[in-house]
């Protein structure tokens, strides 16, 4: 039989499969992602991250970390396991993992996570302010303070360690001690709304219901949010003064 003469159309080859971005890539949108605000696409590219190499802990910190930020608390938790899991002795997970339980009024939990952390790292200023919110939480202001008094003698312009040592004492009622706390964290950053805030809330006890005024309207101009920012918080920790929750998660968030 005679051969059929060869076709001059190409052959037709099979479609090549679109290359996924490289995880280094996407790390860096994440992060990129982050800076601008626009935490569900970041979000979006850790998890792809974690399509490709589940035990990836870069981006199960950083779901993690987001996750906190806002607010589902256990949903965050699942990634602070995970990464857990991976790597038992990460300060980052540990600390984010106590977060959640502080939030989620597990104060025992809470506690075990932090006091890990400064087995592993005794001097974490981070862990020691959180294990005294603990004690603060559980109504143990002495303990607290001892724990914030460790980091601000090391670093006594400590403003995240002197909020959380102002709002502990103002709840047991030592509002002076807390009026010279919060001015001494107006001192290192006079535009912190929520110092000027609740140091208005303690001269308020102290019978100072003029300069409280004026501070707590000035707090209100900075912040036109904060009153009720703070009765959410109160809500949530069921405290009558509030720690700066952003303070709280700024140094785990991925930079």
């Amino acid at each position: 039989m005679p051969q059929e003469a060869p076709s001059s159309q190409p052959k037709e080859t099979a479609a090549q499969p679109v290359a996924k971005p490289a995880v280094a890539e996407l790390l860096a949108k994440g992060s990129g992602l982050e800076k601008e605000g626009r935490n569900d696409g970041a979000l979006a590219a850790y998890r792809m991250v974690l399509d490709a190499e589940p035990r990836n802990n870069v981006a199960l910190e950083a779901c993690g970390a987001i996750l906190l930020g806002k607010k589902q608390y256990r949903d965050a938790m699942h990634y602070f396991y995970r990464a857990l899991d991976a790597d038992s002795e990460s300060v980052f997970s540990l600390n984010g993992l106590g977060l959640c339980f502080l939030k989620l009024e597990r104060l025992s939990d809470a506690m075990g996570c932090f006091s890990r952390i400064l087995e592993i790292e005794p001097d974490n200023a981070n862990a020691l302010i959180n294990k005294g919110i603990v004690f603060k939480e559980q109504d143990r202001t002495e303990d607290a303070v001892l724990f914030f008094d460790k980091v601000l003698k090391t670093n006594p312009r400590d403003e995240y360690a002197l909020m959380s040592k102002g709002n502990a004492l103002a709840e047991a009622r030592n509002f002076e001690d807390a009026v010279e706390c919060f001015d001494l964290a107006l001192s290192i950053n006079q535009n912190n709304a929520l110092a000027i805030y609740n140091k208005a809330q303690a001269l308020k006890n102290l019978g100072r219901q003029k300069e409280a005024a004026e501070l707590e309207a000035a707090a209100i101009r900075m912040d036109p949010g904060i009153k009720d920012e703070i009765t959410r918080k109160k809500e949530d920790l069921k405290t009558g003064l509030v720690s700066d929750v952003r303070g709280l998660i700024k140094a785990f968030m991925p930079k």
